[in-house]
């Protein structure tokens, strides 16, 4: 999920990404009842039409040279696969503590990207700021985070913890306007609205 994610960022602005990326509480809320054989109800499907709807609206204005929906795209593929992660880190978190779960899956990340990594000669030609930048990134963004959502899944439902993940691209677009100055338009925003209220119904429905 972090590979898509962060190849969407190549094509489109910080919010495309995240908003693909904010579907996976609805793939979530798709998946959950398949492989957890719990039962599911006809609103998801509402809520899919919806999510489609937001994203259409969220490209209406703009073309596929742009790379908004080349972005948008990879950022549902990302939440598809993150989906996939959630559901598989509440099976094994039964039985593996939370952050040694965390340590595990990053571990394996780690080694199946390696040979990648050295197949790509400008990874040795960054500077120190880069290299600080990654620190950051990867312990305390990634690692420390990942391990935290982990240990709430512990606490509370997969699909709770998904709709309060959600709200992700909202402090996401926000600091990429005060940050990177990435100015949302009208549509970008009200087709956000959309995919959010869209994924916070379809997890509340089902955790109630």
């Amino acid at each position: 999920h972090w590979l898509t994610f962060f190849a969407s960022l190549n094509y489109a602005s910080v919010a495309y990404g995240l908003m693909g990326f904010a579907s996976f509480p609805l793939f979530v809320a798709w998946l959950e009842p398949l492989v957890f054989k719990e039962e599911r109800h006809r609103r998801d499907w509402l809520a899919a039409i919806a999510v489609v709807l937001g994203m259409a609206v969220m490209v209406s204005d703009t073309s596929w040279e742009s790379g908004a929906l080349a972005g948008l795209l990879l950022g549902v593929a990302s939440g598809l696969s993150f989906a996939l992660l959630t559901l598989a880190n509440r099976w094994q978190g039964i039985a593996i503590p939370p952050f040694k779960l965390a340590f595990l899956q990053n571990a394996v990340a780690c080694i199946s990207l390696l040979p990648f990594v050295f197949s790509e000669n400008s990874t040795f030609q960054l500077d120190k700021h880069d290299w600080w930048g990654l620190l950051l990134l990867g312990a305390v963004f990634t690692a420390l985070s990942h391990g935290l959502f982990m240990f709430s899944l512990r606490q509370i439902s997969t699909r709770l913890a998904s709709m309060t993940a959600s709200l992700e691209p909202v402090y996401g677009i926000a600091l990429a306007y005060a940050v990177l100055n990435e100015v949302p338009t009208l549509r970008m925003l009200l087709g956000c609205a959309i995919v959010l209220a869209a994924t916070t119904l379809a997890t509340y429905w089902h955790r109630h």
